[in-house]
């Protein structure tokens, strides 16, 4: 694959739908010879442990952009483990308020799965619910101010390497599954 399939993959992807109202049209635009941009790298998410070797590529992608000339700067996001707290209580109120359906579609490993990630999350009610929402949309406008000054937020997909085939499945192994989605949950 080349760079241009991956744009052309993004370019289906980053537009708005009518079945999403909440989507915009993303702009792929190329930076100007010579533009200097400003560019955010976060290597170690908090909330979590990060593996060395995930911190250190994403640490020698931030050197050779810098090495190019942009001017990126090791910083946090706000808000960032509210994100991902938040992610959670709405996926797992979601999740509860459809559990009959679901079981008629998914399987029961995806079903322990949710199970597991469920475990010691409090109890979710009206209020709770809204409340996330409000909170979501603060989040949301730092989120916004953040991506205003730093147009590119560089960091790991996952903080751990890849886990084993069917580890998700293990409820011992819930706390390691969260610490390696953790980086991608704030897209969400």
């Amino acid at each position: 694959r080349t760079i241009a399939d991956v744009r052309a993959g993004l370019e289906v992807l980053a537009g708005q739908h009518p079945r999403d109202p909440r989507s915009v049209t993303a702009i792929l635009d190329d930076a100007a010879p010579g533009e200097r941009m400003k560019i955010a790298m976060l290597p170690e998410p908090p909330g979590g442990r990060t593996d060395p070797g995930i911190a250190h590529a994403i640490r020698s992608v931030g050197d050779l952009l810098s090495n190019a000339g942009h001017d990126v700067v090791e910083v946090v996001p706000p808000d960032y483990e509210t994100v991902i707290d938040l992610w959670g209580q709405m996926l797992i109120a979601d999740i509860r308020q459809q559990q009959e359906l679901l079981s008629l579609v998914m399987g029961e490993g995806g079903q322990r799965v949710l199970a597991n990630l469920e475990q010691g999350l409090a109890p979710t009610d009206l209020a709770g619910v809204l409340a996330s929402h409000v909170e979501r949309y603060r989040v949301m406008q730092t989120w916004s101010a953040f991506f205003a000054e730093h147009p590119v937020l560089i960091g790991p997909t996952w903080a751990l390497p890849a886990f084993e085939h069917d580890a998700d499945l293990d409820p011992s192994q819930t706390e390691m599954i969260t610490d390696t989605i953790r980086p991608v949950v704030i897209a969400n």
